[in-house]
């Protein structure tokens, strides 16, 4: 008789990691509503060639370690992976982008640690950080929202677009494809000494544009998944205040050149690392003390990297930095031992 023997965690509750993965993709997938509308249709091709790249990578990879293939397959990770890995990408950026995300994800910081449960950083962030280093060009070419865009790219184009890497004759309706976001317009604006007020007043910023509206559905979503009981609700919570403090007091001190809170919550991808990125449950602390000093070590170093470093958004450096001191977390803050007082 053969025994497949699976990943673990192998104890028992009422949610398996199966349906706890399909709710998190299941909340991740409303984003695609807003990127799809605002940026087009690239985000859904990004998307599927992750899940297809991932699942082949997943599949080799077991192959090669001589595990059962389909009821690891099933178990969703591999999937909600390569959805938050697509999400995070350039609607437009080329297939093979998606694929070497996608390789270094699952390959490198999921399966070579041990697969589930054993990886120490997140795999998604993983390889989008990779790609972000190696390619910054095309991880910073993102399109203008549509109501700024006169000809955007229909399924067709899209598919062009992201498979052949926009060959001639295609309408450049997006400015040539390469378009600052408006953390990035902020900080180049900065380099440039222009004052916060006259980059606020580019069209870019006027009224709720489609970066607002891709946060506020994650928003939406992540207190869906705390509803859910698919994720706990102390890094979220943490990200967020500690984020909004640092800004908020930077605001104070330097009201011309600071980036206000509500432009750190409304951009980039706040709300998305905030509820899908940070809560990773393997890769983060297990107290819920230590999960709170983990959302405010993230928040903190989100808001560190937009005003100092290098890179507009940070979130995916401020999550790895911070997975990177969960051992020192789980060190100083461990939970109570069952069966003693506190």
């Amino acid at each position: 008789m053969k025994l497949n023997t699976t990943m673990s965690p192998h104890m028992h509750r009422s949610d398996s990691t199966q349906r706890i993965m399909l709710k998190v993709g299941g909340c991740a997938a409303l984003g695609l509503l807003p990127l799809t509308y605002w940026f087009g249709w690239g985000s859904c091709l990004q998307v599927l060639l992750c899940i297809a790249f991932c699942w082949l990578f997943e599949a080799l990879c077991l192959q090669l370690r001589q595990r059962a293939i389909v009821p690891t397959l099933q178990d969703n990770t591999a999937l909600v992976c390569a959805m938050l890995l697509g999400l995070s990408l350039p609607p437009y950026a080329p297939w093979w982008i998606a694929c070497i995300g996608s390789f270094f994800a699952i390959v490198i910081a999921k399966q070579v640690y041990g697969g589930l449960g054993q990886n120490l950083f997140n795999p998604a962030m993983c390889g989008y950080v990779v790609l972000l280093v190696s390619f910054p060009a095309i991880m910073s070419a993102w399109p203008l929202p549509a109501d700024l865009v006169q000809s955007p790219y229909t399924l067709l184009q899209a598919i062009q677009a992201v498979l052949f890497e926009q060959p001639q004759g295609l309408p450049l309706g997006y400015d040539g494809i390469s378009m600052a976001t408006p953390l990035d317009t902020l900080k180049t604006d900065a380099g440039m000494h222009i004052s916060r007020d006259q980059t606020y007043a580019s069209p870019l910023f006027e009224g709720i544009n489609g970066w607002a509206w891709v946060n506020l559905t994650y928003l939406v979503a992540g207190l869906l998944l705390v509803r859910l009981q698919a994720t706990a609700w102390h890094i979220p919570a943490c990200v967020l205040i500690s984020l909004s403090f640092c800004s908020g007091i930077h605001a104070l001190i330097a009201p011309d050149t600071a980036i206000t809170p509500w432009v750190h919550a409304l951009s980039g991808a706040t709300f998305f690392g905030a509820f899908f990125i940070a809560t990773d449950p393997v890769s983060t602390a297990s107290s819920w003390q230590g999960r709170c000093l983990f959302g405010c070590l993230v928040g903190c170093l989100i808001f560190l990297i937009r005003t100092l470093g290098g890179y507009p958004d940070g979130v995916a450096f401020a999550v790895l930095l911070g997975n990177l001191c969960v051992p020192l977390i789980d060190h100083f803050v461990r939970p109570t031992t069952y069966g003693y007082a506190r």
